[in-house]
């Protein structure tokens, strides 16, 4: 027992002779400086993205089969999808869809249109790039792909490896007799450039930039999205839906908003968009629009993207922040501030190791409620704030 107890005092002993040491480094109340941006947004739950998107429809009844893959980037006039007026063409398709994958494959391999003359070093080399990548198939079970691996490292130790070009050009060979047994066949060209996708939602048509002065919040709310169902593989009746292509240089957002940020969100302001249920990404804008407010005191708001971003060829209805500003420095104390002799000349206490300074600072935010602000140093300044270590709060 009385060894029990003369652990706990010198446990104790040491742990005041460590405060002690720390009181005499450090007589103040310090806390540690860290960079922090507080954002102004508005957090919109009744947003629609909107686009300029040009749908195609069936000109004749058969079955549909997208030459253009989901996401793709596509150019004016160019071919989109087939349709095929055969009878039970299920197989043939899936023969096409493979092939289409083998010459994606070659393409993206960039192996070159010359035939191989590989010396043994670089052989070597890519003997093993094809194992590991067998490695790594075997674990999503592609066996189309593994096989056409193995041909392929076969193909080098026997030195019988073909050129990329040739590889291309049979598998053309196998589309064009394979496309023979289809049946008659239509094709659908694009006549703009942008994304294409195979889903339509039937908001295409209804939400246009043009149309904004038009609409009301009840209006934006009372939106539904239609979903048709990707058509690839199906069969098509004349008029129906099969697909689009979106400008990809700009797109919108159309969002209903509280009156109170209005004087924040004029015509030509720039803002940032983020999609917190879709991706951490920013989006830059520009305010084009905002209405007069409803009598919910609610109005409408329409934002410019001028930049291609992928999350905006995904989706239609959204949630959105608006961050209307943005200010970045250091987090602190608003009572950690004092007031210089100058206008608006305000410093703080910080430390260095074991040093004190003052630093002269700009205060770019204050909290409404006066318990923090945000702060960073003034131009051309002694004593930065960034390279100090902590904020002295107080003395102890």
């Amino acid at each position: 027992m009385k060894r029990f107890f003369k652990i706990v005092l010198t446990i104790a002993v040491i742990a005041f002779i460590c405060y002690g040491v720390s009181y005499f480094i450090l007589p103040v109340n310090s806390i540690k400086l860290e960079e922090y941006t507080h954002e102004v947004a508005v957090i919109c739950n009744d947003a629609y993205i909107v686009r300029d998107e040009t749908v195609y429809y069936a000109t004749c009844a058969g079955t549909v089969y997208n030459t253009a893959a989901e996401g793709e980037r596509v150019s004016n006039n160019q071919s989109i999808a087939d349709i095929y007026g055969g009878e039970d063409i299920s197989t043939y398709l899936k023969q096409l869809d493979t092939i289409d994958r083998k010459v994606k494959r070659l393409t993206q391999q960039s192996i070159g249109s010359e035939v191989y003359q590989i010396d043994e070093l670089s052989q070597e080399g890519e003997i093993s790039s094809k194992m590991n990548e067998i490695i790594s198939l075997s674990k999503t079970d592609s066996v189309q792909e593994i096989h056409e691996a193995r041909t392929l490292i076969n193909g080098y130790r026997s030195g019988n490896v073909i050129s990329t070009s040739d590889k291309l050009w049979e598998l053309d060979r196998e589309r064009i007799e394979i496309e023979a047994k289809l049946g008659s066949k239509s094709d659908v060209v694009s006549t703009s450039s942008g994304i294409f996708s195979s889903y339509v939602d039937g908001l295409e048509a209804v939400l246009s930039p043009d149309n904004i002065e038009q609409y009301t919040p009840e209006y934006i709310r009372s939106l539904a999205e239609t979903p048709d169902g990707a058509r690839n593989g199906k069969k098509v009746a004349i008029g129906d839906k099969l697909c689009k292509v979106m400008n990809n240089h700009e797109w919108y957002v159309i969002a209903v908003i509280d009156n109170e940020y209005r004087t924040l969100c004029k015509e030509n302001t720039s803002v940032s968009l983020k999609f917190p249920d879709i991706a951490a990404d920013k989006a830059e804008g520009t305010v084009r629009y905002i209405s007069d407010p409803d009598e919910n005191n609610e109005c409408i708001v329409l934002i410019r993207v001028p930049s291609y971003t992928e999350l905006a060829f995904a989706y239609r209805h959204a949630n959105v922040d608006i961050v209307l500003e943005s200010y970045s420095g250091y987090k602190i104390p608003s009572y950690a501030i004092h007031t210089g002799s100058g206008m608006n000349s305000y410093y703080v206490y910080a430390m260095k190791g074991s040093k004190t300074y003052k630093c002269e600072c700009e205060v770019v935010y204050n909290d409404p409620a006066g318990e923090y602000a945000v702060i960073r140093s003034v131009d051309g300044t002694e004593n930065s704030l960034a390279a100090m270590d902590r904020l002295v709060v107080g003395e102890r």
